[in-house]
């Protein structure tokens, strides 16, 4: 858990990093809803590795959204997520000098598939050195989730975190209900690695 506080991101910023599969055919009509949702925020896309490693050290992000496809590498069980045209970013792929470089203490949101499980039991877990990179919380799923249900539940969360100011554990609560109205429980698959009332803190 952070042991400081946050310093305020301004302006607002969101960092954005996503996967190029051509079998993501909502990313883009989601992406666009966000935007039209948060137009204080200042957006940061990138769509290679290099060159999202390159805006992070840039920026102080008030949330970095990672649309992507996750997994973990069976010869040496080190989780990743994908970004990209496949290209895989692991804890190994995280530079030193990110230590702590994030002052605002960002929300990750690793929105893919089993992204919250990345790690357990294994020596470099990718949400750990998020942490240690300056995160002030991670979300993401414990098992696999479908594109529709990736795209509705972070259509709720962001714009609740970071347009409306809303507390972490209250955001994701509402985040879930929504898609329970539509009969969906696959939001309940989603959890924080954070403080429940975490706020993201934005200068005036």
């Amino acid at each position: 858990m952070p042991d400081r506080p946050a310093e305020a991101a301004d302006p607002p910023a969101l960092v954005l990093g996503k996967a190029m599969d051509p079998a993501f055919v909502l990313r883009d009509k989601h992406l666009r809803r966000l935007r039209e949702l948060l137009p204080g925020v200042t957006w940061y896309e990138e769509n290679r590795r290099a060159e999202l490693l390159a805006r992070l050290r840039a920026v102080q992000p008030s949330l970095i959204y990672l649309y992507c496809h996750g997994g973990v590498d069976e010869e040496q069980g080190i989780g990743w997520v994908e970004i990209g045209d496949g290209e895989r970013l692991s804890a190994r792929g995280l530079p030193d000098d990110l230590y702590r470089l994030w002052r605002s203490r960002p929300l990750v949101l690793l929105n893919g598939c089993s992204t919250a499980a990345l790690g357990d039991n294994q020596p470099n877990p990718l949400t750990q050195r998020l942490l240690w990179a300056g995160a002030g919380g991670i979300v993401g799923t414990e098992i696999d989730v479908g594109e529709t249900t990736a795209c509705r539940f972070a259509d709720h969360l962001v714009p609740l975190v970071l347009g409306a100011n809303r507390e972490l554990g209250d955001a994701i609560r509402v985040s879930r209900l929504e898609l329970l109205r539509t009969r969906s429980v696959a939001g309940l698959s989603y959890l924080a690695l954070a403080r429940p009332d975490l706020r993201l803190t934005f200068k005036e």
